[in-house]
């Protein structure tokens, strides 16, 4: 994917564990319990959040590895926003 991204002009780069921490939770000691709250806390909490079968919320079917890549998008996105690039996105 990598790869293809530099192939089509697309800006690329890496993520470490380390500022996704930082990022979700502020602490570089953060493991993927809190950072797993803190992405449902994002969210308005876990009720609202994941919500029931009746009322799914917008994380229903957020399971296993999908965590890791949400954590992973709200760093990317917050790190544009503080770059100037996604001035709109309140995250």
């Amino acid at each position: 994917m990598w790869q293809a991204a530099e192939a089509l002009g697309l800006p690329v780069r890496r993520i470490f564990r380390r500022e996704v921490k930082l990022a979700i939770c502020g602490s570089p000691r953060a493991n993927d319990a809190t950072i797993r709250q803190a992405l449902l806390d994002l969210y308005g909490g876990k009720e609202a959040a994941v919500g029931t079968k009746a009322k799914p919320g917008p994380l229903r079917e957020v399971k296993g590895d999908a965590w890791s890549a949400l954590a992973l998008s709200v760093t990317a996105i917050r790190s544009l926003a503080v770059a100037g690039v996604g001035k709109d996105f309140n995250a």
